[in-house]
């Protein structure tokens, strides 16, 4: 039995289980007491922010899966110059040890890649998204708590888009697991602080703002986790700037 659940405990695929059901969980458990207790503006409102939230992947415009690749070819051993040739699939001799060079490459335009990425859906957001949202939100009674909320998701989206350099870095570099175990427990813990919201009736403003609140704390989570793998190489890396190599393996 011992053995079973340390397997499990390290397995990636059950720990990534275990993240899709805390989510659907959370989205089960909360959305009956929205129903109940928001008005039918305010329903549409957190319809609307919900789909946002459900948005966010595409925001990112398919990159964390190629960067993931190319944070998985870096620590098989390909170095820089190589990534483009691997990531089409043509003849390689990888090391088989971590190339540091090329995971430091990765790391910084990743970072600055999303960084301009969460930038973008930010003004995004702010401008079309508000524009969008002046019907919805009109609707509500209570204006200034709706504006306020959409506030609140403008910002922490854009953080959470810049967050997935991180995410990338540690499933790219077999973390994958420890990446989700933490999801899973932070998950739960924002399931409770939602359904505590709502018992002791607050409004839109107060669910989004526990909402977004452990989202960015995830986030933050991240960051540290992504310090912490490879005896915290990543600590040591000094190169800010979008690396040409790793761009042109990504496209």
């Amino acid at each position: 039995m011992q053995k079973l659940v340390r397997r499990l405990w390290h397995s990636p695929t059950f720990t990534s289980w275990g993240s899709i059901i805390v989510t659907m969980a959370s989205f089960t458990l909360v959305l009956p007491q929205v129903l109940k207790q928001f008005t039918d503006a305010e329903v549409a409102v957190w319809y609307l922010f919900a789909t946002i939230i459900g948005l966010q992947i595409y925001f990112e415009l398919g990159f964390s899966p190629t960067f993931q690749r190319l944070f998985a070819f870096a620590m098989g051993g390909t170095s820089k110059p190589e990534l483009a040739a691997v990531a089409l699939s043509k003849q390689s001799k990888p090391s088989g040890s971590p190339d540091w060079e090329s995971l430091e490459a990765i790391f910084a335009t990743t970072n600055v890649l999303f960084l301009r990425i969460a930038l973008v859906a930010f003004a995004f957001m702010a401008t079309v998204g508000t524009a969008l949202l002046a019907v919805p939100i009109g609707n509500c009674d209570d204006q200034t708590s709706a504006w306020l909320a959409w506030s609140i998701m403008t910002v922490s989206t854009a953080v959470l888009i810049y967050s997935k350099s991180f995410r990338c870095y540690l499933t790219g570099t077999n973390h994958i697991a420890l990446q989700k175990r933490w999801v899973i427990l932070f998950g739960l813990i924002k399931t409770g602080s939602n359904c505590l919201v709502l018992f002791f009736g607050g409004g839109i403003l107060a669910l989004v703002i526990s909402q977004q609140f452990w989202s960015v704390v995830n986030s933050v989570r991240d960051y540290f986790l992504s310090r912490y793998v490879l005896d915290g190489k990543a600590t040591k890396f000094k190169t800010n700037s979008i690396d040409s190599d790793v761009l042109t393996a990504a496209w």
